[in-house]
């Protein structure tokens, strides 16, 4: 959706897909803007990084870890990797959004103790 939008604002982008070239932001962006790797390779993450002004994340399957030291580096990564980690365990998402300072409205949550024991495992 971002490649679509980037040109009409100027802005250049490029991409981590596991399809690389045959990736649909290739579509738009051409395959060279496309690097072809996994979301939490930390090499590959660290070549998209490179040249970047800020470097956006639209799931959050990618290495968190990585993230966070690309952050340390002065990499302008948004969302931030602790916000994608949070959001990466939907348990810890849930009871962040229902505990935090302007609590948001989610579907209530039944905990179990078999999750509660995957939970913590």
């Amino acid at each position: 959706m971002m490649a679509l939008e980037a040109p009409r604002l100027n802005l250049s982008m490029k991409f981590l897909d596991p399809s690389g070239a045959t990736s649909p932001a290739a579509l738009v962006v051409g395959g060279e803007n496309v690097i072809e790797g996994k979301l939490n390779d930390p090499e590959k993450l660290r070549e998209l990084s490179q040249n970047c002004d800020v470097m956006t994340i639209e799931i959050e399957h990618v290495g968190v870890d990585t993230l966070a030291k690309l952050e340390d580096e002065g990499v302008n990564v948004q969302p931030s990797s602790k916000v994608v980690g949070i959001i990466q365990d939907k348990l810890t998402q849930k009871v962040r959004l229902t505990t935090c300072r302007r609590a948001f409205r989610v579907t209530p949550k039944r905990v179990n103790s078999r999750d509660l024991d995957l939970y913590h495992c």
